[in-house]
């Protein structure tokens, strides 16, 4: 399994390297049993994964508020180069509260996309601080599950 994930925030464009090492494996085991039941709330923080769709990624959203249909951000994980051009066109369609013109494509698996949405103007600068460490701990649990 790779040692690093491509980062990449669709809303401004931004992009950073993310390193296994970045996520201790205590994080990883404590959210396993979330990732067998599809989502769940840590700390006030919701997940949600969704299973559907093809294999060699998947589609998740973190938030803070009560309302699981309004997340903070939405989130599109590839791990596999055969299903790339399947899950970078979801990414794509991802709802997102600014949208850059034309967010580069990654090049290479595995990447994380993330769309911010206009909740989480109603976070805390904490909270909003939290989101990404967030993305890249539930993206890296799912990899590791799914490289086992």
């Amino acid at each position: 399994m790779s040692t690093d994930l491509l980062h990449l925030t669709l809303t401004s464009g931004d992009m950073r390297r993310s390193l296994r090492s970045e996520v201790g494996d205590d994080i990883v085991a404590m959210l396993r049993p979330l990732l067998t039941a599809g989502g769940g709330v840590v700390k006030g923080l919701r997940i949600a994964i969704e299973r559907e769709g093809a294999a060699g990624g998947c589609r998740f959203d973190l938030g803070w508020g009560a309302d699981p249909t309004t997340p903070d951000v939405c989130c599109v994980l590839c791990w596999d180069a055969s299903a790339h051009a399947t899950w970078w066109t979801v990414a794509r369609a991802l709802p997102a509260a600014a949208l850059i013109a034309d967010p580069a494509e990654p090049a290479a698996v595995p990447w994380l996309a993330v769309a911010i949405q206009r909740t989480v103007l109603r976070r805390t600068p904490q909270q909003m601080r939290m989101l990404g460490d967030a993305e890249r701990c539930v993206a890296w649990a799912i990899m590791d599950e799914n490289h086992g």
